[in-house]
């Protein structure tokens, strides 16, 4: 069996982003978190969105801890139970030989879904790495929406 490859955050979103190109039912990937900000450091985790079509949910989840098993190795993985309070499927996995921060956090959308995490207001600039169907883009609410959405959750 060769050796793992070093766990950098250039090298495990790369096994990503290479997994999920290739899978039909991938539509878009992008990082946020501090990746949007400009932000990332030592301490930043590698925070992803995916978007894709309803029924490849867990392919996608497929392809992804295979890439990471394969290229880096797991320690360990945490599935959020669901319902998520977002609405979506999500998984962190922690890496062999990497900094306990650098963990990866992915969140992964039903193309049907209307909550992007895409409010650039809110969440910052994503960093595109795949969009086959032009589905990021900067959605962020109007002043009066953005109240109204508060005033709803108060």
């Amino acid at each position: 069996m060769p050796p793992k490859a070093r766990a950098t955050r250039q090298s495990v979103t790369k096994a990503i982003v290479d997994a999920l190109e290739g899978l039909d039912g991938a539509r878009a990937l992008w990082d946020q978190g501090a990746a949007s900000f400009g932000r990332v450091d030592r301490f930043s985790d590698i925070d992803l969105c995916l978007i894709v079509e309803d029924d490849a949910v867990e392919d996608a989840f497929e392809a992804v801890e295979e890439a990471l098993r394969r290229g880096f190795g797991i320690t360990d993985k945490y599935r959020v139970p669901e319902p998520t309070w977002h609405g979506h499927s999500q998984c962190f996995y922690w890496l062999k030989g990497a900094s306990p921060f650098l963990f990866v956090d992915i969140a992964v959308e039903k193309k049907s879904s209307k909550n992007r995490f895409l409010e650039y207001s809110i969440h910052g600039p994503p960093v595109v790495r795949m969009d086959k169907d032009g589905l990021v883009k900067d959605d962020s609410p109007s002043t009066d929406e953005f109240a109204g959405k508060l005033a709803e959750r108060l």
